[in-house]
């Protein structure tokens, strides 16, 4: 089956101003210095130096500084959530502390954001269990804000614990259904934009093939409408999989022809974006989809903008499939690369 080959693709960028929006002013120190000193312990003081360090390229600078003013204002739980974010050997740790921190001072949002990324660095290390336990308080925290966002943001945290860990899809499909009124049309474009990539592959998962593709269209045009670039181009190439994924059960000719045309889409969009994850495995597809002359240069050119083991694999697992019908032996060579790679992925 051809969508056995594929592999899903989620990725969370910054979020981009809407069309018409002033620009924001640019990243500066300076700013956040200022804010510093009107506001030490707020969340839009760690942000300011957090986002300033990421743009400026100055994180180690932005972090040393949200350690000084965790110095001067102990326990504060915003500094510390940030520095959460930067410091890969502490994360856990820190952003327990933040939990903490935010549920004495009553601040809900702060608690929720905090447990997030707690729930994410338990459930990558495989502590599923744990991981499992802090989305069910985050879902506590959020209902007792009462904050619409707050609680639909929980929702999609549960679902995608309760679809990740594999134990309810039905459930995690119906949790993400209930947290869409909380998140449109007034809510932040990373929570709709993260709600929309769970929902969007969640139907896939499930075999709601439509409903995957009027999910990945709607993101793609939300990601448009807030310039984000990367997000736009993750969508089409979503949707290019929805309709694949759909053909695979009815083959047919013309939804060959629509897989295609949504994929040159996506190819498009992550050319012009610069993601080069997406441009691989536009390109692998366009490569499974085609013939001759024209498949090898989708699946080499797959390999040159492939810029991890994982993509490479699949690349060279289609070049291989290309292969066998006239070189068996260079396709066996090929398909031994690229189960190399997948071991150096780390790819069952």
């Amino acid at each position: 089956m051809l969508a056995a080959a594929l592999t899903s693709f989620l990725v969370l960028a910054a979020p981009s101003p809407p069309p018409g929006a002033a620009p924001p002013p640019p990243p500066s120190f300076a700013r956040c210095e200022e804010l510093a000193v009107e506001r030490p312990e707020s969340e839009a003081t760690a942000r300011c130096f957090d986002e300033a360090g990421d743009a400026l390229k100055q994180t180690d600078r932005a972090t040393a500084r949200l350690r000084e003013l965790l110095q001067q204002h102990p326990g504060s739980p915003w500094p510390t959530l940030f520095i959460a974010y930067q410091d890969a050997s502490h994360a856990e740790e820190l952003s327990r502390a933040a939990a903490s921190g935010f549920a004495a001072r009553g601040d809900a949002k702060g608690e929720v954001l905090a447990r997030l990324n707690l729930y994410r660095l338990l459930f990558k290390a495989g502590r599923v269990d744990e991981a499992g336990a802090q989305a069910d308080q985050t879902v506590q925290v959020a209902a007792a804000s009462g904050n619409p966002e707050l609680l639909a943001r929980a929702r999609v945290l549960k679902a995608r614990h309760l679809w990740g860990s594999g134990k309810d899809l039905a459930g995690a499909y119906l949790l993400l259904r209930q947290a869409e009124p909380g998140l449109f049309p007034n809510g932040s474009y990373f929570a709709q934009k993260e709600y929309l990539l769970g929902l969007a592959n969640l139907s896939l998962e499930l075999g709601r093939y439509r409903e995957g593709l009027d999910a990945f269209r709607r993101l793609a045009e939300l990601a448009a409408g807030n310039r984000d670039g990367f997000g736009e181009a993750t969508a089409r190439y979503g949707m290019a999989r929805a309709v694949l994924d759909e053909t695979a059960e009815l083959p047919n000719e013309e939804g060959r022809r629509e897989v295609a045309r949504l994929a040159r889409q996506a190819l498009d969009a992550a050319t012009t974006a610069k993601h080069l994850g997406i441009q691989a495995k536009a390109h692998f597809l366009l490569g499974i989809l085609s013939k001759g002359e024209e498949a090898r240069r989708h699946f080499d050119a797959c390999l040159t903008v492939a810029d991890n083991a994982r993509d490479q694999s699949t690349c060279l697992n289609g070049r291989a499939r290309l292969l066998a019908a006239t070189d068996l032996r260079e396709a066996e060579t090929t398909i031994d690369r690229s189960r190399e790679l997948a071991r150096q992925a780390d790819d069952p």
